[in-house]
């Protein structure tokens, strides 16, 4: 009457299609988090721009122009190093399936990080020189607000 067992690289497949479900899921966030910010970004600067504002709410409108990306390319961030994280079990477990090994308890994040630790992390990724190409479009929104504070200043 019970079923037969199954075949363990069969649980093991379907946990490898999990994974890509999860890093499928934070590629889509990482995409919706990037217009967000495009649409905040803009949206403020336009709303600026059209009452004309100047003086000291100018400031505060540049600020807060700088502040949408950098708090947004944070958060970005963030949601790439869960993506690391399940891309590198994903790597782990194809490893497994392709020698046959069918032990399951390696699977476990790598110094997960987490609270303020990931905050922290998430930061200082996002200020890194070296992966500047990553966070590239909240850094060209950081110098475009800069660049209209300047010449809104000066013109």
């Amino acid at each position: 009457m019970g079923d037969s067992p199954k075949d363990p690289s069969d649980f093991m497949y379907e946990h490898l299609k999990l994974i890509q479900q999860n890093i499928d899921k934070y590629d889509k966030m990482g995409g919706t988090i990037r217009n967000w910010t495009i649409t905040l970004w803009s949206g403020t600067l336009i709303a600026g721009l059209i009452q004309k504002i100047g003086g000291k709410d100018l400031w505060i409108l540049i600020g807060i122009s700088i502040a949408i990306p950098l708090i947004m390319g944070i958060y970005d961030e963030i949601f790439k190093t869960y993506r690391e994280c399940y891309k590198n079990v994903r790597k782990e477990l194809v490893e497994n399936i392709q020698n046959k090994s069918f032990d399951m308890n390696y699977i476990k994040f790598p110094e997960q990080k987490q609270g303020e630790d990931l905050i922290f992390y998430a930061a200082t990724s996002f200020i890194d020189i070296e992966r500047v190409h990553v966070n590239l479009v909240y850094w060209l929104l950081i110098m475009a607000s800069i660049l209209i504070a300047v010449a809104k200043h000066f013109f």
